[in-house]
């Protein structure tokens, strides 16, 4: 997969599809999002299946998101080995799971410039 080359993928939120209008501690919700996954050097949009929670850790309130999808290896330009020995799928089934919390300041991630 050429990893030294492309070391690292990466995972956008763009929005969340019917949010409740009020979000209950300790209760779990499931969504659809809209985003933008980027492997290999190529940039796909995708709809992941984003569950999320919120809860509280101390005097902060925390939100836990999961996000599903699954990706095709030839949609970001990616050859299968062909070996006898060694099989890997076509598609790749790929759970992120991260925690959000309120922030005095916030900071954006920058995006290597090498996703077409």
């Amino acid at each position: 997969m050429e990893t030294d080359k492309f070391q690292f993928a990466y995972f956008e939120i763009l929005s969340a599809l019917d949010l409740p209008e009020i979000i209950k501690q300790d209760s779990l919700y499931s969504v659809v999002g809209d985003g933008n996954f980027y492997l290999h050097g190529v940039k796909n949009k995708l709809k992941p299946e984003l569950t999320f929670k919120l809860q509280t850790d101390g005097d902060l309130n925390m939100l836990e998101v999961t996000a599903k999808f699954h990706v095709l290896l030839e949609d970001y330009d990616i050859e299968r080995p062909q070996l006898v020995i060694l099989k890997v799928a076509r598609q790749i089934n790929i759970q992120i799971s991260f925690k959000l919390f309120q922030a005095e300041t916030f900071e954006p991630i920058v995006i290597p410039n090498i996703y077409k």
